[in-house]
């Protein structure tokens, strides 16, 4: 398996699935666009989807994992791929199990002092030129 990072955007809020041991598996899409060129040369969008799942101890991420954030995740890539027994269709899936999941840019008032998030704080004297 291969280790995927990507910076994308939420296709769906996060979904949530208490497990044992007061864990929580969190799964949600992410969207990525690809620039390409296409026949005529020009250079156009491509948008790949990757399904997360990530297994925390917490679920307070989940209310930052929605439609149209932007997201950084970092994982472990899995490619799959099945036969749909009703169509006959190939169904290709790709899947991240992520180790890192963050939201990539915080909004104003976004995070509260409850969600136990150190974004730290920097002084004159801390910058180091």
């Amino acid at each position: 398996m291969a280790k995927i990072t990507l910076l994308g955007t939420c296709g769906a809020d996060a979904k949530v699935k208490p497990l044992e041991n007061e864990r929580y598996a969190i799964n949600f899409s992410v969207a990525e666009n690809i620039p390409v060129k296409d026949k005529n040369g020009e250079t156009v969008q491509q948008t790949q989807w990757y399904n997360v799942s990530y297994f925390s101890k917490s679920d307070k991420l989940v209310k930052h994992i929605l439609k149209g954030k932007k997201i950084f995740v970092s994982g472990t890539f899995r490619f799959s791929e099945f036969v749909n027994t009703q169509t006959g269709e190939v169904i290709k899936t790709n899947e991240i199990i992520a180790d890192v999941v963050e939201p990539a840019l915080w909004e104003k008032n976004e995070v509260s002092n409850s969600d136990n998030l150190d974004m730290g704080t920097v002084d004159g004297k801390d910058v180091p030129f």
